[in-house]
């Protein structure tokens, strides 16, 4: 049961979203506790189980290349009953360049994540709006698609952004940092294929490097990095969601930190 001072606290948080300046970021101290208090119960009732495919920093407008691999030995000890229920969370992290980056004058894509043959979600930009694509491969054969309400380039989203996919058999909702970016869990068709053995892509095409000619538009160009790609069986409530992404900005800060620091002795 709620108590009479997260009542309040609450009616406060509905007050601050109708502010047209209201930043999604700020949190209520009381709500935060209970978030992480609720994320801590349910992780001793259920341990986390987490497949990290990467753990380092990925330039985004790098060549294609493979960035990261599932094994069969780490799928089965994670995703043990997965032909049962068919549901996961997946989530990564999007460190954005603003100044090197380029919107296109058309609809262009830039690979983000590709999954391939291991069935996790396809994700690319769209350099038009810097809108993200999320592409979930499913047993009817065919790829159901959906796109964020919001663009990478959201002034509340700068900084450190954490996507979470979740998938719950026909069920999907997908979150850039707590805010939800379907109205309500969208249905898909069927259920999504379960998760197997396989390389993960990211990066652009060869095609995308060439220069304009003197009368073309330069092409469009998300600059960044991807970092902390990881995914776990469990489907994420809400709250799980809002407490993850404070723990995977903490730890991509040391992520980039390291990256930045190997940088610098390579350049001595």
């Amino acid at each position: 049961l709620l108590t009479e001072d997260s009542k309040v606290a609450w009616k406060e948080v509905l007050k601050l979203r109708a502010d047209p300046e209201f930043d999604p970021r700020h949190v209520h101290p009381v709500l935060m506790m209970q978030r992480s208090a609720l994320f801590a119960l349910s992780a001793f009732a259920r341990p986390q189980r987490v497949i990290k495919i990467v753990e380092k920093g990925i330039d985004l407008k790098a060549e294609r290349r493979r960035v990261g691999n599932l094994d069969q030995t780490t799928i089965d000890e994670v995703f043990d009953d997965q032909h049962i229920h068919h549901s996961y969370s997946f989530s990564f992290i999007i460190a954005m360049r603003p100044a090197t980056s380029r919107k296109s004058v058309l609809p262009e894509f830039q690979p983000v994540i590709v999954g391939g043959e291991s069935n996790l979600p396809n994700v690319y930009v769209n350099l038009e709006d810097y809108r993200l694509w999320i592409q979930v491969p499913t047993y009817q054969g065919k790829m159901e698609t959906f796109v964020s309400r919001l663009g990478l380039d959201e002034k509340s989203l700068e900084g450190l952004l954490v996507a979470t996919v979740v998938v719950n058999g026909t069920s999907i909702q997908f979150y850039l940092n707590e805010r939800p970016q379907l109205p309500g869990s969208k249905k898909m068709g069927a259920n999504a294929l379960i998760i197997s053995p396989g390389h993960i892509i990211s990066g652009k095409f060869k095609q995308h490097f060439k220069k304009p000619g003197p009368k073309e538009d330069p092409p469009g160009i998300f600059d960044g990095i991807l970092t902390l790609v990881q995914i776990t069986p469990r489907v994420f409530a809400m709250h799980e969601v809002e407490s993850q992404v404070r723990a995977m900005q903490r730890e991509a800060k040391v992520v980039l930190q390291t990256r930045r620091e190997k940088k610098a002795v390579a350049n001595l």
